[in-house]
């Protein structure tokens, strides 16, 4: 089940919420703790970290033709001159990691990909590095059955194996770099359908090589952006915390696509962001506006409603993953779930990019607080991190 609409009276936005998300910006880059009510020790924090994506996305070779898929990677930078040999060194030691930190690295993809022998299906997942008698292997999770048991990236040992591919290693030469997670092109003109998995940190180097099922004959494309991600998270319950992401690019605002904006109809959508999806992920149940949402990964977008309001759509996206709908296409989808957004609009507008940031409240209360061009849009959201 997607979601249950609650029957209960409306529910106003807290004063202190709506408080601190007027004036939350750049603040929500720190930790803010606030008791959640659900627990004696429960804490819920809210912080923004940075991200990088990176995507190969296939249409048709004539103009105008639609999307045929994509597969995109995103994670957390580490930087290699703050790590210490003993943090590197994980990836030659026996055992499982998730590269980046913050959050899962995350491969999320609406094609049927091919590595060597392994067939992965379309999906969400995390990416787990893992050595075992010496030999080290990329595993993909479904990310579903991870939240399900509210793990964190720092427990990647727990998590079920999904898909194991073998990985090619070796050490390169030259200055040891950052964390880079990509996937590439091994010649787009002649085989387009033909990619390369690449990890590398430090000095080590680990490949796969991929093949797009039925991408033989398109027009592929890459894409590297970088993104951000606004974490909630619920302190002191160990396994059980739970965590609440938003996911997006810092679009800018600028007058195409303000006049993109002014001219949508009640019931038009627009994709909230560039590039790739923006989401919405949480391991627990939330109730967003009046509406509760069991735990899961929504794709976000923004609709007119009556009246010059706004409403927030939640996609889910194992319906991108069946029917192959990109952002650019978020205007023809239909089905979702629509929360209504508290509006305010101020001139001139800001010429910051998008934000989308999560508040922590008090008694298990939060909100969404999303800021483009002269809008601010606001939704209450309450984490329902004690239920089981």
């Amino acid at each position: 089940m997607i979601s249950r609409v609650l029957k209960r009276s409306p529910r106003r936005v807290p004063a202190a919420i709506a408080s601190l998300l007027l004036l939350a910006g750049s603040a929500l880059h720190q930790e803010e703790p606030r008791g959640s009510g659900d627990g004696a020790d429960a804490i819920l924090r809210s912080r923004v970290v940075t991200r990088s994506r990176n995507r190969v996305y296939y249409a048709g070779r004539t103009e105008g033709a639609p999307p045929l898929g994509q597969i995109s990677l995103e994670y957390t930078t580490v930087y290699w001159g703050e790590l210490s040999d003993d943090h590197w060194m994980k990836a030659e030691r026996e055992g499982r990691w998730s590269p980046g930190d913050e959050f899962w690295a995350v491969m999320d993809s609406d094609l049927t990909l091919e590595f060597g022998k392994r067939r992965v299906p379309p999906g969400h997942y995390y990416i787990v590095l893992e050595r075992s008698k010496g030999k080290p292997a990329l595993l993909l999770s479904d990310s579903a059955r991870v939240r399900e048991a509210r793990l964190s990236h720092g427990r990647a040992a727990d998590v079920d194996r999904a898909y194991e591919i073998p990985l090619q290693s070796k050490r390169v030469q030259g200055q040891p770099r950052d964390l880079l997670v990509s996937i590439g092109f091994v010649d787009r003109s002649n085989a387009p359908e033909k990619l390369e998995f690449r990890l590398q940190l430090g000095p080590i180097e680990y490949t796969a090589s991929i093949v797009a099922k039925g991408r033989e004959k398109t027009e592929a494309s890459f894409q590297t952006e970088k993104r951000y991600r606004a974490l909630l998270i619920e302190e002191a319950r160990g396994p059980d915390a739970a965590i609440v992401t938003v996911e997006h690019a810092p679009a800018e605002w600028n007058p195409a696509r303000a006049e993109g904006i002014a001219a949508l109809k009640p019931g038009q959508r627009l994709h909230l962001g560039d590039g790739f999806w923006s989401s919405l992920e949480s391991s627990v149940a939330v109730t967003l506006g009046e509406t509760k949402l069991d735990a899961g990964h929504h794709y976000l977008m923004l609709a007119r409603s009556e009246n010059d309001g706004w409403r927030l759509v939640l996609w889910p996206s194992v319906e991108s993953h069946k029917k192959t709908v990109d952002a650019s296409r978020a205007s023809d989808t239909r089905d979702g779930v629509s929360i209504p957004l508290s509006t305010e609009r101020v001139e001139p507008a800001s010429r910051e990019p998008l934000s989308v940031t999560l508040a922590a409240g008090q008694g298990g209360e939060a909100a969404m607080n999303i800021r483009w061009g002269p809008y601010r849009w606001l939704a209450p959201m309450r984490v329902h991190g004690g239920e089981p």
